[in-house]
């Protein structure tokens, strides 16, 4: 099995739990690269949170700022082109995932 860096993801995550904005039952939705790496494994190389906390995050907010509204729309167009993509995932199981792979 060939090892892969993800110890940016597994702290994004890590950091996610600890500011209890996710839990590790929770479901987020991973992106896989597009090719597999030499022994078939196709890597995770992003994370999005769940459907729902998405069109909260990049929904409407009197509070936005022209900056905030631009940034919104860069990740909201990024998030609909990796759309057909992305599969539902518990955290755990993408924790424990990227933990084994980090590890081979």
């Amino acid at each position: 099995m060939i090892a892969y860096n993800y110890q940016e993801l597994i702290d994004e995550l890590k950091d996610e739990i600890g500011d209890g904005i996710l839990k590790k039952s929770d479901i987020i939705q991973v992106l896989r690269a597009e090719e597999a790496i030499k022994d078939g494994y196709y890597p995770i190389i992003d994370w999005h949170y769940n459907k729902e906390m998405m069109a909260i995050d990049l929904g409407p907010d009197p509070s936005d700022t022209k900056d905030d509204i631009q940034e919104k729309k860069i990740i909201k167009d990024q998030y609909t082109q990796d759309g057909p993509l992305l599969k539902d995932m518990t955290v755990e199981d993408v924790l424990a995932e990227m933990f084994e792979r980090a590890t081979a």
